[in-house]
């Protein structure tokens, strides 16, 4: 009986212990940029806790967004540069003040700005999506500076950008 007593004491805090783990939280979402949907780019959240590893997900076209999170603050980049249009040949355009010669510069796709987009023109490897340029600062972890708590459990989080 003597060796059984604190086997017994580990059994019952296991259930104590294992209620200590940190919780997960489902969180949906949209992302707007000047108040319109942002219909195509990745949103990365990075646990504030560095044994967490970071989450990244696919906007959808209507700019929402969904994804499991561990709980506790997250930092938050919205990148959509890989929906930029790209000139000829899928390489972006070469920009004016690299000199190069007439026949260099169209061979590497012309002038210095990328072509139009046309709505729902597929994207970064095939992926549906209008690309709309955000401010730089949202892509860059130091200077985003969004953030937000994850709480067990479900809930939604609306990520307004602006200039």
């Amino acid at each position: 009986m003597r060796f059984l007593t604190p086997r017994l004491g580990l059994f019952a805090l296991l259930p104590v212990l294992a209620g200590c783990a940190p919780k997960a939280g489902h969180v949906t979402g949209k992302v707007t940029y000047k108040g319109n949907p942002v219909p195509a780019g990745w949103v990365q959240f990075r646990p504030a806790d560095p044994a967490r590893n970071p989450v990244t997900v696919e906007l959808k076209e209507d700019g929402s967004f969904e994804a499991d999170l561990p709980a506790g603050e997250v930092a938050v980049t919205i990148d959509t540069r890989d929906w930029e249009p790209r000139a000829a040949g899928g390489v972006p355009a070469v920009p004016a003040s690299i000199p190069l010669s007439p026949e260099a510069r169209a061979k590497l796709g012309g002038g210095s700005a990328p072509p139009k987009a046309r709505e729902g023109e597929p994207r970064a490897g095939g992926r549906p999506g209008k690309y709309v340029p955000i401010p730089a600062k949202y892509s860059d972890l130091t200077t985003s500076r969004i953030k937000f708590t994850v709480k067990g459990g479900p809930q939604t989080e609306t990520i307004e950008l602006t200039d």
